[in-house]
């Protein structure tokens, strides 16, 4: 079996986006603190690894809703269901990584 017909697909992406999502606000939050007390890293530096996260995660995510894609093309019965559903999932976890990341372009990280 296709590792993109797997059932699997049907959660992980999904689970990608819920562990970017905790590890980006507990990024945050700790930089926040850190910078706060003098002895973290700069706002700017954490924007920008928090945009380097958002992007590898985007990338990662539409990766693998492209390989869903065309696996789902060349299968029949179950496995074409899940392929187009997991592809589905995928663009979903990848709109919402990029509906969590807009706002760091303007808005500031530690208020």
């Amino acid at each position: 079996m296709k590792p993109a017909l797997h059932p699997l697909q049907l959660v992980l992406g999904l689970a990608v986006w819920a562990v970017w999502f905790v590890a980006a606000y507990a990024g945050v939050s700790i930089g926040c603190i850190a910078d706060q007390r003098g002895s973290g890293v700069s706002p700017g530096l954490l924007r920008g690894l928090l945009l380097a996260s958002a992007a590898l995660v985007l990338t990662g995510l539409a990766f693998g809703a492209v390989r869903c894609m065309r696996a789902g093309r060349q299968a029949q019965g179950a496995g074409r269901f899940v392929a187009a559903a997991g592809a589905c999932l995928h663009l979903a976890a990848a709109l919402s990584v990029a509906f969590v990341a807009l706002p760091l372009g303007w808005l500031p990280v530690c208020p």
